[in-house]
C-alpha cells in the first residue's frame, strides 16, 4: 500500500534543493523505491525573481534543455552566468556593470587579476571568474564583436566563435550543469537584435548534434526586455521548432489549443491536461513517464511493448524492476528509471487476461492502473509540463479487445481530468502499423467530442487548497521504503551544521571523483575525507542549503560507485555457479564475468539471439547450443552448479519460473512475522520488515563450500547502506559494520540477537540485521591472537575463528561466501517514532 510523508522546509533551502530535484528523485529511486517531490508555489521554483516569466521551452537530442526567459540574469539560480563584456573586463555599464554590483567586490577583483595576468580578452574568447554574491558559482566573461556593416561577415564569424567558446567551456567543466546567456553583443555593440539571435540558437543546435555532454541539463536564455524576448523565441522557433512548455497556467491550458506540440493537436483539452493520439513507437516517446504492461514474473524480454522498452533501455532496467520479486499481484504498478530511454520513468503495469475466469474486472483492473499512473505522473518533479506516454494496454497477449480499451482509456482520461485539474500531456501512442486500432481511438473520441455530456464521474473537480502552496518535500512510495527515506532525509540531509557520511565506498572513488570532491562542484561546502579503523568517511560542512546540496549528490556519486562494485561482485558470484564455455581451436574457453551472465539472461528466456560479447556480435542458438562469431560456428557448453530444480526454464505447467534471485516479503500479519516479532521485542526492538531472501546463486556456492559440515545460526547488524547489496552478493568486508573494528580485514557474526546490538552505533533511526548460516569449516579457538587465516604452525589453514567450539557467541570468517544470508530485518528501537 502506497505511503506517504511529508517534510515542511524553509524557503531558502527549498530554492537549492529545486535545483538538484532531478538528482534527488534518481537517488531516492535507486536507494528506496522512493518518489520524492520538492513542492512549493509555482512562483518559487520558477528560476530568477518573482515574476520571471518562461515563454519557451524545448529539449533537444543532447538530453538538455534550451529554454528563453524574460527575467533578470542576476537572479538566476543556475551553475553559470555569461556576461557581455569589454575586452579589459571592465564593467562600467549596461548587464556587465549589474552583474558586478550583484555579484560584489570579489567579480572585479577577478577580473582585474586575470586581465594583469593574461591581458586582454580577445573578441571571440572568453575569461571565467567566481560569482561572488550572485546566486550562480560562476560568471563566463563573454568579449562579442561591436557590429560594423561593412565588416558584417567578420562580425557574424566573431559572434559565433564567442558562442561555441561559451559552449565549449560548458561541455568541458561537468561542475556547470545549467547556464544561462544574454544576447551577447545587441546592446550597446550594436549587433543587429535577429541576427544575433538566430546565431546565438544556430550555435547552440550544432552544439546539440555534434556534442555529447552528459552532464549538461539546461540552456537558458535570459533577457529583461520584451523585444529581446521575443527575438529568442522567435530564432528558437525558427530553428528548434515549436516549444514543448505548452502551458502556462490551468486557466490558459484549460482553453489553450496552441498548447499541442507542433506536429499535433490535442484531442481532448480539460482542466489543464491534453490528451494526444499519436502513432509511433512507445519507446520512442520522449515525455517523462512512458508506460509499458508486463507479467507478474516481471520477465521484459516477454511480450512485444516490454521487449522492445527493455532492448532500448538496457539491462540496467531489467536489473531495477527484479527489486519488486516476488511476483507483485496483478494491478501492480511498478516505476522505475528509464536509463538510456528518452524518457525519465517507466511505470510496469501487471494486468490480468481478459477472460471470464478472472477473479475480478479486468476492465477495472485497467482503470485503476491508469488512473495510478496519471496521479503519480502530475507528482513528479519536472520543469515545464509533465508529460506521460500509454501504449495500447492488454490488446496483445492479454486479450483486450481494441474498443474496450479505447473506451476505458480514454473514460479514465476524462475521468481525472475533471476531477484532479492539473498541468499534464497524456499521449496515447498506436503503432504506426495498427491502422484499425488507430481508427477506433479517433472514433471513441469523435463520440465523445459530439456528446453534450461527456463528464464522467459526479465528484466535483478538486479545489487547490492553500496546502498545495505550502514548501515542504513528499515522499510517497511502500510504506517501510518511506520510512528509510524518511530517516536518510531527515539524518543525512536536512542537517543544519554539519553531515557525516560514513560508507566504505569512498575507497572506491577514483581520481575523477575525488577531483570532483575537491572542487566547488558542491556549491560551497567544506568536504573532507576522514580514515579511521579501517573505515572511510566524509564530514560536510557549510550552511545548510549548501550541505543538503552537497550531500545529495555525495551520496549519489557513492550509490553509483557502489552499484558498479556490485555489478562486478554479482558477475563474479555468477561465474562460481554458471559457466558458458565454447570449444575454441585447442581447449575451452569461458566467457567471462559481465558476458557470461548476459548468455544466462538470454538462456533464461529460451529465444535465440544476438549478442554483443565483448564488442562481437555473435548469434546463440540456444536449442543447438551453438554460437555463430565472424563467420565460424561454436559448440556451447554450460556448466551449472545450481540445484536441478532451479535450473531456469522459460515455463513450467504454465507459470514463469522465478528467478534466480527474490525477496520475499513476509505479511506482518503471519505467525512467522509475530513469532520474530516477539524475540526481537526481548532485545528492545520493534519489527518493521521481514524479508525472506531467496539468492539461488548464493545458495549454491555456500552449499558447496559447507560440503557436509553442519552451519550455525547467527546474526550481524549491517548499516543500511548495505542491505540490498548483502541480498544479492553475500557478505563482503567492504559492508562490515561497527561491530567488524576489531577483526580487521574479517567478517564478524552473533550467536545471540541481544549480542548484535551490544555495541548500537546510536539509538535513533532504523536497524537493520540479517540472519544467516554460517559454515565454520576448518575452526580455530585460538581467540586472542591476530586475526589472520594463519594459525602458529604456518602450515595450518583455517576458515574462521569461535570463541567457544562448544557453545560459541562469536563466530569470525574470511570469506563471504562461507555466509548465507536468509532473513534481513528492518527494526526500530522501542517506542521510537521512526
Amino acid at each position: 500500500m502506497e505511503h506517504s510523508i511529508t517534510f515542511p522546509i524553509s524557503e531558502e533551502l527549498y530554492r537549492p534543493m529545486q535545483g538538484i530535484k532531478e538528482t534527488l528523485t534518481k537517488l531516492f529511486a535507486k536507494k528506496f523505491s522512493c518518489q520524492i517531490e520538492v513542492k512549493g508555489p509555482k512562483y518559487l521554483a520558477l528560476p530568477g525573481a518573482q515574476g520571471s516569466k518562461l515563454v519557451y521551452e524545448k529539449k533537444m537530442p543532447g538530453g538538455f534543455r534550451v529554454s528563453t526567459w524574460k527575467g533578470d540574469l542576476t537572479m538566476q539560480d543556475v551553475d553559470a552566468v555569461v556576461n557581455a563584456a569589454n575586452d579589459q573586463l571592465e564593467h562600467i555599464g549596461g548587464l556587465a556593470l549589474a552583474l558586478a554590483n550583484a555579484g560584489g567586490p570579489v567579480v572585479e577583483e577577478e577580473s582585474r587579476r586575470h586581465i594583469e595576468k593574461n591581458g586582454k580578452v580577445k573578441t571571440g574568447s572568453i575569461a571565467v571568474t567566481s560569482a561572488g554574491n550572485l546566486p550562480c558559482s560562476w560568471i563566463i566573461h563573454a568579449v562579442g564583436p561591436k557590429w560594423v556593416d561593412y565588416k558584417h561577415s567578420q562580425c557574424e564569424s566573431e559572434l559565433k566563435e564567442v558562442i561555441t567558446s561559451i559552449l565549449r567551456h560548458v561541455n568541458k567543466d561537468s561542475r556547470i550543469t545549467s547556464v544561462a546567456i544574454p544576447a551577447v553583443s545587441s546592446g550597446i555593440f550594436g549587433f543587429p537584435l535577429t541576427l544575433c539571435a538566430n546565431i546565438l540558437v544556430q550555435a547552440i543546435e550544432n552544439f546539440s548534434s555534434q556534442v555529447k555532454c552528459d552532464h549538461l541539463q539546461e540552456i537558458r536564455l535570459v533577457n529583461n526586455d520584451d523585444k529581446t524576448v521575443e527575438a529568442m523565441r522567435a530564432a528558437c522557433e525558427k530553428i528548434l521548432g515549436r516549444s514543448q512548455n505548452w502551458s502556462q497556467g490551468i486557466a490558459q491550458a484549460a482553453n489553450n489549443q496552441a498548447a499541442a506540440p507542433p506536429y499535433l493537436s490535442p484531442s481532448l483539452s480539460i482542466n489543464g491536461l491534453n490528451l494526444f493520439l499519436k502513432k509511433g513507437n512507445i519507446e520512442e516517446q520522449s515525455t517523462n513517464i512512458i508506460v509499458n504492461s508486463t507479467s507478474s514474473s516481471l520477465d521484459l524480454h516477454q511480450g512485444q511493448i516490454s521487449n522492445a522498452i527493455l532492448n532500448k533501455a538496457g539491462p540496467e532496467l531489467q536489473h531495477e524492476i527484479r527489486k519488486y520479486l516476488p511476483y507483485p499481484p496483478t494491478g501492480s504498478m511498478l516505476p522505475t528509471l528509464g536509463y538510456r530511454l528518452p524518457c525519465q520513468f517507466v511505470y510496469h503495469t501487471i494486468l490480468p487476461f481478459y477472460s471470464e475466469w478472472f477473479k475480478g474486472d479486468p476492465k477495472q483492473i485497467l482503470n485503476m492502473l491508469i488512473l495510478q499512473c496519471l496521479t503519480q505522473a502530475a507528482n513528479i518533479p519536472s520543469q515545464g509540463q509533465r508529460s506521460i506516454s500509454f501504449p495500447t494496454l492488454g490488446t496483445g497477449a492479454l486479450g483486450f479487445p481494441i474498443k474496450t480499451v479505447a473506451e476505458i482509456m480514454i473514460h479514465t482520461f476524462l475521468q481525472f481530468a475533471y476531477n484532479y485539474p492539473t498541468m499534464l500531456d497524456v499521449y496515447f501512442v498506436i503503432h504506426p502499423k495498427d491502422e484499425a486500432y488507430y481508427k477506433v481511438f479517433q472514433d471513441t473520441v469523435q463520440t465523445i467530442q459530439k456528446s453534450n455530456n461527456i463528464r464522467v464521474s459526479a465528484e466535483e473537480p478538486r479545489e487547490t487548497s492553500s496546502q498545495d502552496e505550502k514548501i515542504c518535500i513528499i515522499i510517497r512510495g511502500n510504506s517501510s521504503d518511506v520510512q528509510e527515506a524518511e530517516t536518510f532525509l531527515t539524518q543525512n540531509i536536512l542537517v543544519p551544521e554539519s553531515i557525516h557520511i560514513q560508507n566504505n565506498h569512498i575507497f572506491l572513488l577514483g581520481k575523477k571523483e575525488h577531483r570532483s570532491l575537491s572542487s566547488l562542484h558542491f556549491s560551497q561546502a567544506e568536504i573532507s575525507e576522514v580514515l579511521s579503523n579501517g573505515k572511510a568517511s566524509l564530514e560536510i560542512k557549510g550552511s545548510q542549503k549548501d550541505l543538503a546540496s552537497a550531500a545529495v549528490q555525495v551520496e549519489m556519486m557513492l550509490l553509483d560507485a557502489q552499484e558498479e562494485h556490485a555489478e562486478k561482485l554479482e558477475d563474479e558470484l555468477f561465474e562460481s555457479a554458471v559457466q558458458w564455455m565454447y570449444e575454441g581451436r585447442k581447449q575451452m574457453d569461458c566467457f567471462p564475468g559481465r558476458d557470461n551472465r548476459k548468455i544466462e539472461e538470454a538462456y533464461m528466456s529460451k529465444s535465440n539471439t544476438e549478442l554483443s560479447i565483448s564488442g562481437k556480435q555473435m548469434s546463440f542458438d540456444f536449442i543447438n547450443l551453438t554460437v555463430k562469431a565472424a563467420g565460424t560456428t561454436y559448440r556451447l557448453y554450460r556448466e551449472c552448479h545450481l540445484a536441478r530444480d532451479y535450473i531456469p526454464r522459460a515455463h513450467k505447467g504454465g507459470k514463469t519460473v522465478a528467478p534466480l534471485f527474490l525477496l520475499d516479503l513476509v505479511n506482518p500479519s503471519t505467525k512467522e512475522f509475530k513469532d520474530r516479532a516477539k524475540e526481537f521485542m526481548k532485545a528492545n526492538l520493534e519489527l518493521v520488515k521481514m524479508v525472506k531472501i531467496q539468492n539461488k546463486v548464493l545458495s549454491a556456492v555456500y552449499q558447496s563450500i559447507k560440503s557436509d559440515n553442519k552451519g550455525l545460526q547467527v546474526y550481524k547488524r549491517v548499516p543500511s547502506d548495505f542491505c540490498k547489496l548483502i541480498a544479492r552478493v553475500g557478505f563482503n568486508r567492504l559492508y562490515m559494520g561497527s561491530g567488524d573494528a576489531e577483526y580487521e580485514g574479517c567478517i564478524c557474526f552473533n550467536k545471540q540477537l541481544d549480542e548484535v546490538l551490544e555495541d548500537p552505533t546510536g539509538t535513533k533511526g532504523l536497524v537493520c540485521i540479517f540472519q544467516a548460516e554460517v559454515a565454520p569449516g576448518t575452526l580455530s579457538e585460538t581467540w586472542n591472537m591476530l586475526p589472520t587465516p594463519l594459525a602458529s604452525d604456518v602450515f595450518s589453514l583455517y576458515d574462521s575463528y569461535m570463541d567457544s567450539i562448544k557453545d560459541p557467541k562469536k563466530v569470525v570468517i574470511f570469506d563471504g561466501h562461507r555466509a548465507n544470508p536468509q532473513y534481513w530485518f528492518i527494526c526500530k528501537w522501542k517506542g521510537s517514532k521512526v
